[in-house]
This record gives C-alpha cells, sequence and structure tokens, in this order.
C-alpha cells in the first residue's frame, strides 16, 4: 500500500488525507462520518490516482465551522482553496450521502475544474424521508431531551450492525464516532442534524448538472 499523507489545509484547517498519483480525485463523505468511509476505495485506487478525501467540517478531524454543514456555498468555497492550495488543476469528485450534495455545487459552481463527477446513494430529491431518529433530533425541546438516547442506540447498535466487526471496521467505527462522544456529544449530532429542511435544500439540486 502507498504512503498516505494526513494534512490540514492552511486556508481553513479542513483535515485531508492524500494518497497515489496521477489524476486526482476528491471524496466527499456524508453524514455522519468522515472520510476514513473511502479507506478501501483509496487502497484500490491510489496506484493510478490522486486521491483526496476531506473530513468535512463538524465530522471526523476537521472542526465545527461557524457557517454549519447546511451551507453548502460555504464549504464548496473551502473545497476550491483546497483544490488551489494543493496545485490540483482538475479533479473528479465522487461524493456519498449527503456529501453528494456538496459534489453538485462544486461541479456546478466549478464546471472547468471538475472532470467526472459520481453519486454514490445520493440524497438529492425532495421526497427524501429522513431517518425517523434523526427526525426526533430536529424538533424542539423533544430533540434536547431525547439526544442522549438516539445517540447511543445509534452508534451502539444501528452503526455496530452495519459495520465490518474487524478491527479495522471498529477503529472506522471509532473515528467516525469521535465528534458526538463526550458530555456534549449527543447535542453536536443533534446540532448537525438542524442544518436545514433536507426536501427544501436539496429539491433544486437535481437540476443543477443540466444547467450550462
Amino acid at each position: 500500500m502507498m504512503p498516505m499523507s494526513n494534512l490540514r489545509s492552511k486556508s481553513d484547517g479542513m483535515y485531508l488525507l492524500s494518497q497515489g498519483s496521477g489524476d486526482a480525485v476528491l471524496f466527499l463523505h456524508g453524514i455522519p462520518t468522515s472520510c476514513h468511509l473511502w479507506d478501501g476505495v483509496i487502497e484500490r485506487m491510489a496506484a493510478t490516482y490522486t486521491c483526496m478525501a476531506v473530513d468535512l467540517p463538524g465530522l471526523g478531524r476537521t472542526p465545527k465551522a461557524r457557517e454549519g454543514f447546511g451551507e453548502l456555498n460555504a464549504i464548496v468555497g473551502k473545497l476550491e482553496a483546497l483544490r488551489i492550495e494543493n496545485k490540483v488543476e482538475r479533479w473528479h469528485v465522487v461524493g456519498h450521502d449527503a456529501g453528494c450534495a456538496i459534489a453538485v455545487h462544486y461541479a456546478h459552481r466549478h464546471p472547468a475544474h471538475t472532470g467526472r463527477l459520481a453519486l454514490l446513494t445520493p440524497s438529492i430529491f425532495p421526497e427524501l424521508e429522513p431517518f425517523f431518529l434523526f427526525e426526533l433530533l430536529r424538533k424542539p425541546v423533544l430533540g434536547e431531551l431525547m439526544a442522549p438516547l438516539v445517540n447511543l442506540i445509534f452508534w451502539k447498535l444501528i452503526m455496530r450492525r452495519t459495520m465490518d466487526r474487524s478491527q479495522a471496521g471498529r477503529d472506522v467505527l471509532a473515528d467516525f464516532r469521535a465528534p458526538f462522544s463526550g458530555p456534549l456529544g449527543a447535542w453536536r449530532l443533534m446540532s448537525l442534524l438542524r442544518w436545514g429542511r433536507p426536501e427544501e435544500v436539496l429539491a433544486a439540486i437535481p437540476a443543477f448538472p443540466a444547467r450550462p
């Protein structure tokens, strides 16, 4: 396996994993994961591509941003600064889950610097139905009261069942959970999930790639 560099953007503190050589590929994870979602993919692609995976604001090792996760244009601006900082002329962009919304916004705003666009399980349609436990967290007062229980159920039961039970899988799960650990972790998850109404924020996104 080729060596992996762990970098922090000088412009905005965004955490970056970079590995390989060749054409650049930017990987964008969703909520509430991190750049380590892509470890297995990067391991297989690094012989051919320069694989660059970021931790989005408030997730993984990137600090929470003032604008919040829902300010897609602000996140796109940070990614563009990251591209310039790393002297990447053009990269392919891959998004997963909520990262797809950011990927489409980036491609829409910076088509000259976007090669191919790949969207994996995209949450970009107005009929999106959020996970019912997360909907509880979005409700005022009820969310504050239920946050510790939802946080516990989500990480201890749901995520453990979906992740590989090997040591590597446990390590990745610990990385995903890290921002939501500690006395205030449950309310950090609640705050992250209150970034806007998904059906409103995401409804216009499918039209973006069709625009000139």
